[in-house]
């Protein structure tokens, strides 16, 4: 696959080329991304992901979603979701990012998230079990209401 990015040309064949192929795609890749191109930046933490490289591809999702690119920040939210890369699973932070990438168009993060949400997992606070049930609402008195005689 060839690729313009930024007035030049990137060789992307890091997947179905031969090994020579694939250390000069990621090389191509690198250059680009130190350059300042999320595309590169999410592709590198893609490629590093396939290899089992959590730490790395963490490292470019981060800078790819950070950039502002909507598909690294779903990729950073899935491993932040999974503990992949990282020191232990935030929660909190992987609903926050798939946040924002539902926010900017991408379909599968908003399924994530409401997947997280709806397993009531992502969020500050929960509400307290006793009051999923109907017979543990709280008193009529508790919410303003009050019986007249």
């Amino acid at each position: 696959m060839l690729f313009k990015i930024g007035g030049y040309q990137l060789l992307f064949k890091l997947i179905y080329g031969c090994q020579h192929y694939a250390e000069e795609g990621v090389a191509l890749l690198e250059k680009a991304a130190g350059q300042g191109h999320v595309y590169a930046m999410y592709m590198l933490g893609g490629h590093h992901g396939t290899r089992n490289e959590f730490e790395q591809a963490v490292k470019w999702a981060t800078k790819g979603a950070e950039a502002g690119f909507p598909k690294a920040m779903l990729s950073l939210g899935c491993s932040l979701d999974e503990g992949r890369g990282v020191a232990a699973p935030d929660l909190l932070a992987a609903a926050d990012w798939f946040r924002r990438a539902a926010e900017a168009g991408v379909g599968d993060a908003a399924v994530n998230l409401s997947q997280m949400y709806s397993l009531g997992r992502g969020r500050a606070w929960r509400m307290p079990h006793r009051w999923h049930h109907p017979r543990h609402h709280p008193h009529p008195s508790f919410l303003g209401l009050h019986t007249i005689t």
